[in-house]
């Protein structure tokens, strides 16, 4: 970290440097105490005649988990961001940990029961959930933000500054957090001030209504706010505040201030993660400002000067009484050598001199709470051997410097160099919470619910990758859980190995049995007009023949360029008078006179060449032959929103086609379940048999890159990660997924992985060796740790298990 104290002390500062108090202004009313100017609808706080301020919301990293390198790696970024500022910016960091309401929390993460036969499930679910909200904090959130000072002659001029700084800090914190940053409405700053007077309130500050005659209603609205003659205070203010000698009185809670002080000259990383993570109501802030340059070398030039004329003082003294003139006090030696760094930091090494002020208010419901809680922060600093100070007499400038204004009241400043200023690292543990999420297990760093909406990434696509009895299945059937209990969405199982029956036999959902001899009868060939959207369906079909063509050939070579002339012709050709006779009725689709693959077969014998004449061939089994299973007019009409199609007893040799068309079987369900609004997920087992071929894994994609259009969310399932990752178009499908889940991987998949979505090699570890049920969670930008542990004693777990041992003596029972 570099040495804390070593500036302070050689400059013959105190730790804690007051400067002169501002003049004393005594608010008449609770609005009067709120401790800025003006508020302005671009997100503009004005808390002084000359100073404004703006906030940044910061997303977490993964810090805590990092090796040392990576470590260093961030904090050398993070070094970098704070010391981009000059001194006519000031900068504040502030983690603001808020209590979540054990009402709403409960109504965010449990299932609210319907009327339909489900609501046992619903039980078990929420029984499992609370159970999992004992174990961790989840009722307190750490929502941290940076907010940046500067002074201006006006607001004008405030917004011309600020329009330039925000690029140079959204740049700054890409570098640094990997995610975009924009500055905070006016709505976002004035309802987390609001949350901060208003701890624990059960009235939100914004809220969108909708009249009975339609019209909709906000409860802040800044426009409506000026003309009802009130102001943005009016919005935010408590009943009453109370400031006493060492606490004070926001309505009937209690606060505290405190400040950190007396550093030492080494300290971890993660002091004000720890400071910070505690499980109640607190804010926690740290303001820079930043030195001039010229002033900082100024100061450590006199300082250089003084200490040297105390040796020499000193070395006269020694030699005077007979001693060696090297026999000086340890104390001036240390400080000599001190200020020499300090000023090697300032011009080699290109670091800043900053004034930290580090503050902390802590929130309760009773004056002895309010002990408990203040006892705690101090012996958390004392861990870090440090102290923490009530502020007395002080608590109403403590509680104003906390606030998220960079308005520095207190003035209790320690002076830091860049290193130093740094080591304040605000990040911790990456968390994933999501209002309205389903439940995807703890976060395995903080045992956190992780509570995630696929809905509402850019895409709804996923991929589930683990080895055999690293829990794949299991999760997979986890999330349908949670979709058939908490949506009226349908979900639809291609499944290969017969592993899914059982719970859809538990959700009263329908289990397709397709193979030889079953009558249940799939037609590759069904194509409505919306098969393809904008585009022309009998192209897109196209693709999909050629795929199922290539299946029947052994997907052991590729499709010819003649073989595909040949396909795509017979294509067009079958289609056309059935196109032509939808468009002149004006239907969309019509199941009496779709064509069949015995169509495409003959269409294929017709042609001269040879390629076609072997195409057909390779057909002839699967259209006319013994295993015509797919030669059928579709026979199956599931009105089931549980629907399983299971295919293990389809044969070896249909087994790859099956995939295939159950596929696009459940692509025509998507077409129409968004004509009803519905969403459909679909979740494929076995699924690098999907891609073990160019063709069939380029129309694949196609259903990944068109899904979203169509309100589908589907879910590729493979313990062969090395298989899907060798294949270009198989790494694009994964690219174009929003949600990956990594259990246990072999080597080649880890290290493939690890590189394409730049996972540390701390976050690897998870998935290497890893238990069943632990892995990573991406979702599209963040990389989560995750434990999915489920209660083995409800029916849910053993319609969901897949182990044999468990399985047998279910069956047995």
């Amino acid at each position: 970290m570099g040495i804390l104290n070593t500036i302070t002390k050689a400059l013959g500062l105190d730790n804690t440097k007051k400067t002169p108090k501002e003049p004393t202004r005594i608010p008449k009313t609770v609005q009067d105490s709120i401790p800025y100017l003006g508020a302005y609808e671009n997100g503009i706080i004005q808390v002084s005649a000359r100073g404004y301020s703006r906030m940044y919301a910061l997303s977490d990293i993964n810090f805590s988990i990092e090796s040392m390198d990576e470590q260093r790696a961030i904090f050398g970024k993070y070094s970098e961001f704070i010391g981009s500022f000059g001194p006519e910016v000031q900068m504040q960091v502030v983690v603001h940990n808020k209590s979540i309401s054990s009402s709403e929390f409960e109504q965010n993460v449990l299932i609210g029961m319907k009327n339909d036969s489900l609501n046992e499930y619903r039980e078990e679910m929420n029984n499992m959930l609370i159970d999992k909200m004992a174990v961790a904090r989840n009722n307190i959130i750490h929502n941290k933000y940076l907010v940046v000072y500067i002074e201006a002659d006006d607001i004008e001029a405030a917004k011309n500054t600020f329009s330039r700084l925000d690029s140079s800090i959204a740049s700054g914190l890409k570098k640094l957090i990997g995610t975009d940053v924009v500055p905070c409405s006016i709505r976002e700053r004035l309802s987390n001030l609001y949350d901060i007077y208003h701890v624990d309130s059960d009235i939100p500050f914004y809220q969108k209504l909708k009249m009975r005659d339609g019209r909709i209603s906000e409860t802040f609205n800044l426009k409506e706010l000026k003309k009802r003659g009130l102001t943005t205070k009016d919005a935010i203010a408590p009943m009453s505040m109370v400031f006493e000698h060492d606490y004070i009185r926001i309505d009937d809670k209690y606060a505290r201030s405190l400040t950190l002080r007396n550093l030492p000259s080494y300290l971890r990383g993660d002091i004000l993660a720890e400071m910070s993570n505690q499980p109640f109501n607190m804010l926690t802030s740290i303001i820079y400002r930043s030195l001039a340059q010229g002033d900082a070398l100024k100061l450590v030039k006199n300082k250089t000067v003084d200490i040297n004329q105390n040796v020499v003082e000193q070395q006269k003294k020694a030699s005077k009484n007979g001693y060696s003139s090297d026999l000086i006090s340890p104390e001036i030696r240390n400080s000599q050598r001190e200020v020499e760094q300090i000023m090697e930091d300032l011009t080699q090494d290109n670091q800043k001199l900053f004034m930290t002020t580090i503050t902390m208010t802590v929130f309760a419901d009773t004056k002895e709470q309010l002990d408990k809680y203040t006892e705690i922060v101090k012996a958390t600093a004392e861990r870090f051997v440090c102290q923490a100070d009530v502020l007395s007499e002080q608590q109403e400038l403590g509680f104003d410097t906390c606030l998220p204004l960079c308005y520095n009241r207190v003035k209790m400043e320690r002076m830091l160099n860049t290193t130093g200023a740094a080591i304040f690292l605000p990040f911790s543990v990456k968390e994933l919470m999501q209002k309205g999420g389903l439940y995807y297990g703890l976060n395995a760093v903080s045992h956190q619910l992780i509570l995630y909406d696929r809905k509402s990434a850019k895409n709804g696509n996923g991929v589930i990758l683990g080895t055999p009895g690293s829990g794949k299945s299991f999760s997979a059937k986890r999330e349908m859980v949670s979709v058939l209990l908490n949506t009226d969405d349908d979900i639809i199982v291609i499944d290969p190995e017969n592993e899914y029956s059982p719970l859809a036999v538990l959700f009263h959902g329908s289990v397709i049995r397709i193979a030889p001899g079953s009558n249940v009868y799939l037609n590759p060939m069904d194509m409505s007009l919306d098969y393809a959207e904008k585009d022309d369906p009998i192209t897109l079909k196209a693709d999909f023949i050629a795929s199922i063509c290539e299946a029947a050939l052994g997907s052991r070579y590729e499709l010819s360029p003649t073989q595909r002339s040949v396909i795509d012709r017979c294509t067009k050709n079958v289609y056309m008078e059935y196109v032509e006779g939808l468009r002149a009725r004006g239907l969309n689709y019509d199941a009496d006179t779709v064509p069949t693959l015995r169509d495409l077969y003959d269409e294929l014998k017709q042609q001269p060449q040879p390629e076609a004449q072997n195409l057909a061939l390779a057909l002839e089994r699967f259209a006319v032959g013994t295993q015509d299973t797919f030669a059928h007019k579709t026979n199956v009409n599931i009105i089931n929103r549980f629907t399983v199609y299971n295919i293990k007893d389809i044969g070896s040799g249909l087994k790859n086609m099956g995939l295939q068309i159950c596929l696009d079987n459940v692509w025509n369900r998507m077409i129409e379940n968004h004509k009803k609004g519905k969403y459909t997920w679909l979740f494929c087992d076995e699924f690098h048999l999907l891609t073990q071929t160019e063709t069939s894994a380029k129309y694949t994609k196609q259903i990944w890159k068109r899904a979203r259009k169509w309100n589908g969310i589907p879910t590729g399932i493979t313990q062969q990660a090395e298989d899907m990752l060798k294949s270009s178009e198989a790494r694009a499908i994964i690219n174009n997924s929003d949600f990956m889940m990594m259990l246990n991987l072999d080597p080649y998949g880890r290290m493939q992985l690890q590189q394409m979505f730049g996972i540390s090699n701390t976050e690897i570890e998870y998935v290497t060796s890893a238990d069943s049920g632990q892995g990573l969670i991406y979702n599209g930008s963040d990389i989560i740790p995750f434990k999915d542990e489920f209660p083995t004693d409800t029916k849910l777990y053993k319609a969901m298990t897949t182990k044999p041992d468990e399985v047998d003596l279910e069956n047995a029972g």
